[in-house]
């Protein structure tokens, strides 16, 4: 499936993961390191963000990079999918995942 960028609905579902959190933009600027009124652009479809903006806001915002970009998928978050993994398998999980950031 072929998925295309949409930069005033990208804003739309940062200003709602924003205001269902409860954080102002003030405090969105300061988390990923941007002006307010780059996030203001940004919400109302003005500006484009860089990946490393969209990391720090999924981060922020508790919302995976996917749901930012794209919507979708109801905005879970990787952390929220793992902890449906029973424990035996997520310590697994989490073993192989450590194994192959040291390789890299």
């Amino acid at each position: 499936m072929e998925r295309t960028f949409d930069r005033e609905a990208c804003g739309r579902r940062v200003r709602e993961m924003r205001m269902k959190s409860g954080m102002s933009q003030e405090t969105l600027s300061e988390l990923i390191g941007v002006e307010v009124k780059a996030i203001s652009r940004f919400e109302n479809g003005h500006r484009e963000m860089r990946l490393g903006n969209f990391i720090m806001m999924s981060l922020a915002l508790d919302v995976s990079v996917d749901y930012l970009i794209f919507g979708g998928d109801g905005g879970r978050t990787l952390l929220e999918q793992m902890r449906r993994i029973p424990q035996a398998k997520r310590e697994l999980l989490e073993e192989g995942i450590s194994l192959i950031l040291r390789i890299f």
